[in-house]
């Protein structure tokens, strides 16, 4: 019987959950667009993501491009570092 422990406690051979390390997972997000202002047409072109585990990078992460279905203004592109071929060609 474990009484009023977890049975995930038992398993650390921890008195209590209070005694379990703590796990911090963190996503961090990263967007680019074509601009600035929505309302003007601008459209995210590419998302970027990484998992941390405790601040640490776990390997797991996304990436994808976004066809914004309009050409990038050359600031953007300058800015950004994403081609209009790269935003163009993604799904």
């Amino acid at each position: 019987s474990t009484g009023d422990r977890p049975p995930c406690a038992l398993a650390w051979g921890a008195a209590s959950s209070h005694d379990l390390p703590r796990i911090m997972r963190e996503i961090v997000f990263d967007t680019e667009t074509t601009g600035l202002d929505p309302l003007n047409g601008d459209r995210i072109v590419e998302i970027g993501a990484i998992e941390l585990v405790n601040h640490i990078p776990s390997g797991r992460r996304f990436h994808v491009y976004l066809n914004p279905e309009r050409p990038m203004s050359a600031e953007a592109v300058w800015i950004r570092s994403v081609s209009t071929v790269n935003a163009m060609a993604a799904p």
